[in-house]
């Protein structure tokens, strides 16, 4: 426990942290949507082509990908709720202390 305390009082461990957190934010958003646009693309093709074949295999694909999408968004979510079903639950101090904006990360400053 007081190793974790002295290593959040580190700025660049607090630093990575933040750029972790920044990233794992920017993938939160974007990965589902992404999916989300591909499969509706991916959907309508088939419904221009008119074939019931395609159009059906499409519908499968786009309900994958949703649920894809609503995984990955929900990640972060279940890795806290599990963290403190363990009891590890010293880490959010860390966690809560990084800075996740992007000008105070790259920016020269020490905290």
């Amino acid at each position: 426990m007081y190793l974790l305390v002295e290593v959040c009082k580190d700025d660049t461990v607090l630093k990575v942290m933040g750029i972790v957190k920044l990233i794992m934010n920017v993938i939160c958003i974007v990965v589902p949507i992404v999916l989300i646009v591909m499969g509706s693309f991916d959907l309508f093709r088939a419904v221009t082509a008119g074939k019931d074949e395609d159009i059906k295999k499409k519908q499968q694909t786009l309900i994958k990908r949703i649920i894809a999408g609503v995984i990955v968004f929900l990640v972060p979510t279940i890795v806290t709720v599990l963290m403190n079903l363990i009891g590890v639950g010293e880490w959010k101090t860390c966690w809560n202390n990084a800075e996740s904006n992007f000008t105070s990360l790259f920016s020269g400053e020490v905290n």
